[in-house]
């Protein structure tokens, strides 16, 4: 049981990693896309008086490469997502081992108790024989140990 759970907690904690990281990629990612809508907002719309054929497609560079990371970071984020799925899959089935190993135990436990039940109701059953058939001989009573 206690291998059981120390699988468990060690995938639980594996799983709060993962979560974590998904997070953070999701926070990444809206922030990329926030910064590629201002720089749009702000640069991207219509070039502005003075803006030279050089600078528009330095921009426009820039927005591609932007544009770029915020397509990197998306699939970072599909992936992270994948392995918080995963890492809840495994928890989940590790928890479920825990809960059927304690479930052994309480029944061997409950098998152990009633054989011990068993046995001393035998024992009681075999002195209450005894002590039956001692009354009818006319012995002494028999005394318990």
């Amino acid at each position: 049981l206690a291998h059981a759970e120390r699988e468990r907690d060690e995938l639980q904690a594996q799983l709060l990693r993962a979560r974590s990281t998904h997070q953070n990629a999701q926070a990444q990612a809206a922030q990329l896309r926030q910064y590629r809508g201002d720089y749009d907002a702000r640069f991207g719309a219509r070039p502005q008086a003075g803006t030279t054929i050089e600078m528009l497609r330095v921009t426009q560079g820039f927005v591609a490469r932007l544009s770029h990371a915020v397509e990197q970071q998306e699939r970072i984020v599909e992936h992270a997502a994948g392995q918080a799925a995963v890492a809840e899959v495994q928890w989940r089935e590790a928890e479920l081992r825990v809960a059927s190993v304690r479930k052994l135990i309480e029944r061997r436990m409950a098998e152990v108790r009633a054989s011990a039940d068993r046995a001393e109701q035998k024992a009681v059953d075999e002195f209450a024989s005894r002590a039956a058939w001692a009354a009818r001989m006319g012995a002494a009573p028999l005394r318990v140990a």
